[in-house]
């Protein structure tokens, strides 16, 4: 199976930067389906939550609660780190858009911006 590289480095007669499009475009659909991705992930976790809510408020026994959302315990924690998490991804992405052009000091910022995220998810859960 060939790799996006491998049918890159194959074309002769592409310019560097042809070469470079292709690889912004395919990083660019990776990342389009991760923040999709997270997105539903994070959605979902809300879902549970007020879920949970709700059916505590109308009385279910907590057994059947157990039984329907038994994924997690924590749910607040869950919702709160992605919380954190996107609005980190946010400022980092709003901190790309302003030091332009892309490179890789925009995957820096977007990895700083991110572990700011998790250490803030970390100092409110102490």
């Amino acid at each position: 199976m060939k790799t996006i590289t491998s049918i890159i480095a194959a074309q002769p007669e592409l310019g560097t930067s042809e070469k470079i499009t292709i690889a912004m475009a395919a990083l660019s659909v990776i990342a389009v389906l991760l923040i999709i991705y997270l997105a539903s992930a994070f959605l979902l976790t809300l879902v549970r939550l007020f879920l949970k809510k709700s059916l505590i408020a109308k009385g279910v026994s907590q057994d059947l609660i157990m039984q329907l959302l038994a994924r997690e315990n924590n749910q607040k924690s869950l919702a709160l780190k992605w919380c954190c998490l996107f609005s980190a991804a946010g400022l980092g992405l709003l901190l790309t858009y302003f030091f332009q052009p892309i490179g890789w000091h925009s995957v820096i910022i977007l990895t700083f911006s991110l572990a700011a995220g998790f250490l803030v998810w970390y100092l409110l859960l102490r």
